[in-house]
Formats: C-alpha cells, structure tokens, sequence
C-alpha cells in the first residue's frame, strides 16, 4: 500500500521558514567572527597600550634616579638638607612599585591576547604601532546606516520576524484540507495455475471541522510570537543607535583630548627641564 500525500498547505511555509533559519544561522556565525575581530583588537590594543605605560614607568625610575643623585650631592655640598635626599628617594621607590605594577599588568594582558590568538603559551610576540587614523570622521547618520545595514546580529534579529510569520502560515496550513493519494495491490492464488492480482486507487481529502478552539490557540500565540519578535528586533535596533552613537561621541571626544594632553605634555616637559635646571643652580628646592 501507497499513501502519497500531495497537496499540504503547511509544507511550503515551512519551507520558507527553514531557509530563513539556514540564513540566520548564517549570519550568526558571521557575527561571531566580528565578535572575535572585536575581542583580538581589544586585546592588541590593550597590551599596546600597556607597553607604552611601561616605557613611561621606566622614564620615570630613570629621571628619579637622576633627581636622586642631584639631591644627594646638594646634600653632601651642604646646599640642601637631607629631606630633599629623602623625598628623591620615596619617589624613585613609588615610581619603582609602579614599574612593577605596570610590567605585571602587561604580563597578563599579553597572556590574554595570546590565549586569544591561540598561541599556546607563547606571549614572545612582538606588536608592530599601526597607522594613525587618518582623515575626518564620517557623519552618525552616515555611520548608523552603515551599522544598520551591515550588522550581522540585527539581521538576524529581523530575520526572526519573518520566520515567525512563516510559523503563523505554516499553522494555517495544518488546519486546512490535506489531498492525499492511495494506491494498493494484492495478490492470491486463485487456482493451481493461475494468480489473482488486484489493484486499487483513490484519493482522500482530509479536513479538521472540530478542533475544539485549538486553531485559534495556535493562531493566538503565532501572532504573539510575532510581537515579541518584533519588540526584539526594535530593541536591538535600538542598542545598536546607542553603541554608534557612544563610539561616535567618544571617538571624537578623544581626538579633541589628545591634541589637549600633547600640549600639557609639551608644556609639562618644558617645566620639568626649566625646574631642574633651577634646583641644580641651587635657585630652587625641592
């Protein structure tokens, strides 16, 4: 016996359905390649920056040895009392601890970046200083229709909508007639000499009438899970605005605070030489 179904209105719904989740999965995946180019960055430029807090740490244990040995000869010349030779040192010793501090630190932020990169224990690697930034800053209308159109997971949010409403189809669909076939044979021994084979073929129509207010249950939480779906999809929507937007203030915020922290540093630096060319003179203390 033969049953073929051949018409069901669920199947092309579902259908659509599984190549909307195929698609997602998709875009799942591609969001969690970025997710791991994000995690890399980070941590890059987080030993990046760890490096360069060292090197300073270590300028800073150089020139406190040098005030050290200003003070000291002061001191020994009589031109200075031995408080300045104690404060020279209770600083080169702070500036020590936070050498320390600092190469601790870049221990394990290297250790991060290398377990990232699967490096297997091997934090021997060398960053190479990437090129500036260069050029002016896009628009934020420009940047969040890029973000919109390109971001993986609110495609894939937005993509859930759709399978929801296929969902919703796919439910009709069981609830409405089903057009099947039916073919059988059988066969026996009429006689010594012969067999009897008989053949039968029909078709059957099937259609819920009484489902006890079961489709309409159905159909309820089909169009329920089309508005969480869709609360969803606004939702990431909006947290995506609010990450460019937060990475569009900040980006320009620190492009402003580094042109103001260059000119303290040059300025600091300027002081700095001015100050101890004056205590070396002995025209100044401390």
């Amino acid at each position: 016996t033969l049953d073929q179904p051949l018409i069901d209105l669920s199947l092309a719904p579902a259908i659509r359905r599984g190549k909307l989740i195929s698609e997602s999965a998709r875009l799942q995946y591609l969001n969690a390649i970025r997710q791991t180019l994000f995690a890399v960055t980070t941590a890059f430029y987080d030993v990046l920056e760890q490096e360069r807090i060292v090197a300073v740490d270590l300028e800073a244990v150089k020139l406190a040895e040098e005030n050290l040995t200003i003070a000291d000869k002061r001191a020994k010349a009589g031109a200075v009392t031995r408080t300045d030779v104690l404060r020279a040192t209770a600083s080169l010793e702070e500036n020590r601890r936070s050498l320390i501090v600092s190469q601790s630190t870049l221990d394990l932020k290297r250790n991060i970046l290398a377990n990232i990169l699967n490096l297997r224990g091997n934090r021997d690697f060398i960053l190479v200083e990437p090129a500036s930034a260069t050029g002016a800053d896009p628009a934020f209308n420009t940047l969040l229709d890029t973000a919109y159109a390109h971001r993986e997971d609110l495609r894939a949010t937005e993509l859930v909508i759709q399978q929801q409403i296929e969902r919703r189809q796919e439910i009709k669909g069981q609830y409405g007639p089903k057009l099947g076939a039916q073919i059988s044979a059988s066969s026996s021994a009429a006689s010594q000499d012969r067999d009897s084979n008989e053949w039968q073929a029909g078709f059957s129509v099937r259609m819920p009438f009484m489902t006890g207010g079961q489709r309409k249950l159905d159909l309820k939480g089909a169009d329920y899970d089309i508005q969480q779906a869709r609360l969803a999809f606004e939702q990431e929507r909006k947290a995506v605005q609010e990450e460019v937007m937060n990475a569009w203030v900040e980006v320009r915020t620190l492009r402003e605070t580094i042109v103001a922290l260059q000119a303290q540093v040059t300025a600091a630096e300027q002081s700095y030489k001015d100050l101890q060319t004056q205590y070396s003179a002995g025209t100044a203390k401390s």
